[in-house]
């Protein structure tokens, strides 16, 4: 997968109105290797190789939490989950990267994308690739040009956005459009670092520059259309348990000699 260099305003923003909240316990620790999979047996070879990644990352899961999704596009895959507390997380696994956790900025108990595993239906190559040059196309016109017309060609008029800081449906996504031409001054470095398509679901991850932020996106597309959408900061590395202090002898008390 290529890596993309863009100004855009619009990550930036959302990045600083993320919710304190989102920010909670860390995601499942280890869990079952996942294996990298390629596939260069055509489309039936390709299919069976994501339903064999989708069960591992499923399994990464087990006894953490709920599965609401998952995707595979080789050799790279994610899940999305639910924990005990109601806040969905993201899981993804990718050569050279190891597996990343992330915490969506929604309050806990959100609607995800599915009750299930999803996607359950295989797209072709085509569809697949479409899908990801409506997201690409997305990011250009409206987050890193401001395009504000752009919005109404490429989002869905009934856009379910799920960042509580953001306005649903296009006025929102017009809003952020649009601070992109009255702030430029408060532009960052966008560079894409994973593109994962597959069923309707579309997921970017993107490294922000100069504070080093790794955000992600996760798209629904019907048609020519974005329809849904939820986004995601890295989780916070869990905290060292803290170190008990030394006992010490109250004050006046007498200490043994050595034997």
């Amino acid at each position: 997968m290529s890596r993309r260099r863009r100004r855009t305003t619009a990550l930036a923003l959302v990045l600083l109105v993320v919710p304190a909240a989102a920010c909670g316990a860390s995601s499942p620790d280890g869990g079952p290797a996942t294996t990298v999979r390629r596939s260069d047996g055509g489309e039936a070879g390709q299919a069976d190789a994501r339903a064999s990644l989708r069960a591992d990352m499923r399994a990464r899961v087990a006894g953490n939490g709920s599965v609401l999704a998952v995707l595979a596009d080789l050799p790279a895959s994610a899940v999305l989950w639910r924990d005990p507390t109601g806040r969905d997380r993201l899981t993804v696994v990718a050569p050279g990267k190891g597996a990343l956790e992330l915490v969506s900025t929604q309050p806990a108990g959100g609607a995800g994308p599915g009750t299930g595993a999803v996607p359950t239906t295989d797209r072709t190559r085509e569809e697949l690739a479409a899908n990801a040059a409506l997201v690409r196309q997305f990011y250009r016109r409206v987050l890193d040009d401001g395009e504000v017309a752009a919005v109404a060609e490429l989002v869905d008029a009934a856009y379910v956005q799920h960042n509580p800081a953001v306005a649903p449906g296009r006025t929102g996504v017009e809003q952020l459009a649009a601070l992109v031409g009255v702030q430029p001054s408060h532009g960052a470095n966008r560079t894409e670092e994973l593109l994962l398509a597959d069923g309707d679901l579309v997921l970017v991850l993107n490294r922000l520059a100069p504070s080093g932020a790794l955000l992600a996106d996760l798209f629904r597309v019907r048609g020519d259309r974005l329809v849904e959408h939820w986004d995601f900061t890295e989780a916070p590395a869990p905290e060292p348990p803290a170190t008990p202090p030394l006992a010490t002898a109250p004050p006046g008390t007498a200490v043994p000699a050595a034997p």
